[in-house]
């Protein structure tokens, strides 16, 4: 009776079906017809239940569609971004492109962060205190507050708005903002329409805020990006605890910790005679921020005279020139233009006089 009850399926152990799954075993469930799957794509999954009917209108593996989640396609499958996840178990659980958020922690700053399951695959983690996307008076403040060991949440989104203040200290119950120059002087050449203005009412909306929520708002002047400076500054606001002399190498340690893959890799670059413009680029950063930061790490700017010094190599033929007036005299091409291709302002200088190809060049 069992045998010629099974001779009524449709589909045989191991059979391939819908292109996604494989026949596993052949069961009832809900006093219907139906089987164990395999899901061919994910085949260290777990099996599961599915009904004939399903099969026959052409349903295919459930894992792939995201409505069953296992360690493959789940967050957790994103192997480099699990130094960062705090709930492993959670991560597990979360498909790829879910718009549920995951808590995520920095193992170099402790700064947590909810990021959804969609972000993470497209975009991956970054750090805004780590990453390059933050301001100076930033990173040094959130290396005070982790000397001190106060606790506090960075970028607080402000309700019923777009706009963020740049710390809130839980241990003190207090908001602070870095401000930098932008916030006490016009800044002439900006990119940013009106910027003062808009900062100077950006500042009002956020005094505002802090008076409802029953929170002193420490607005600290970090116009210049200068260790000392910002130091000196903390210490004369009396709602924050004093900077000592035992906390300035800690202070220190922590901003070049968090600097420092970023900053070797910028001395490398320029070091190459890569242009500040170009590793800006590289970085998705301003050419005025790679600028400060090598200004911030004493690195001598190079002049003119430093680059024409500079031995050059014709990429397109591997040739190496003893400075940029040796290339222009043995190919003729303008001396100024291979200059401005080395330091990245160009992406050619002359053309090559057989194959017609532009040439392209670099310092060594």
């Amino acid at each position: 009776m069992k045998n010629k009850r099974y001779k009524e399926y449709s589909y045989e152990v191991g059979e391939i079906v819908n292109e996604t799954l494989r026949i596993v075993e052949k069961i009832r469930f809900n006093n219907r017809k139906g089987y164990y799957v395999q899901s061919l794509k994910y085949p260290n999954a777990p099996c599961y239940k599915i009904l004939e009917s399903n099969l026959n209108r052409g349903d295919r593996d459930s894992y792939i569609y995201g409505s069953r989640v296992c360690d493959e396609n789940s967050v957790w499958s994103l192997g480099e971004l699990r130094k960062y996840i705090v709930d492993k178990n959670k991560a597990k659980k979360l498909r790829l492109n879910s718009k549920k958020k995951i808590l995520l922690k920095c193992p170099l700053c402790s700064v947590e962060r909810n990021v959804s399951g969609r972000s993470l695959n497209s975009y991956g983690f970054s750090c805004k205190v780590c990453s390059m996307n933050y301001s100076y008076p930033e990173l040094f403040f959130a290396a005070y507050l982790e000397t001190k060991k106060l606790n506090y949440d960075y970028q607080v989104k402000m309700k019923n708005s777009r706009r963020k203040i740049d710390f809130y200290i839980k241990d003190l119950n207090i908001f602070v903002e870095t401000n930098g120059i932008i916030h006490y002087e016009k800044q002439y050449g900006s990119s940013w329409k009106d910027s003062y203005e808009r900062t100077k009412e950006s500042d009002k909306e956020k005094r505002k805020y802090a008076k409802k929520e029953g929170k002193k708002l420490i607005e600290l002047d970090c116009r210049n990006s200068n260790f000392y400076f910002i130091l000196n500054n903390i210490n004369n606001t009396k709602e924050l605890p004093n900077i000592t002399n035992e906390d300035i190498p800690k202070i220190k340690k922590i901003i070049k910790d968090k600097n420092q893959k970023n900053t070797d890799d910028i001395i490398r670059m320029y070091s190459k005679g890569y242009s500040c413009e170009k590793i800006g680029r590289y970085f998705n950063v301003s050419e005025t921020m790679v600028r400060n930061t090598l200004i911030r790490l004493g690195i001598k700017r190079r002049g003119i005279n430093d680059t024409r010094k500079k031995r050059v190599l014709c990429i397109n033929t591997g040739k190496v020139y003893e400075s940029t007036y040796d290339a222009k005299d043995k190919t003729g091409v303008n001396q100024s233009n291979i200059s401005n291709c080395c330091r990245g302002v160009v992406k050619s200088a002359g053309k090559h006089p057989v194959t017609g190809e532009k040439l392209r060049w670099e310092y060594v």
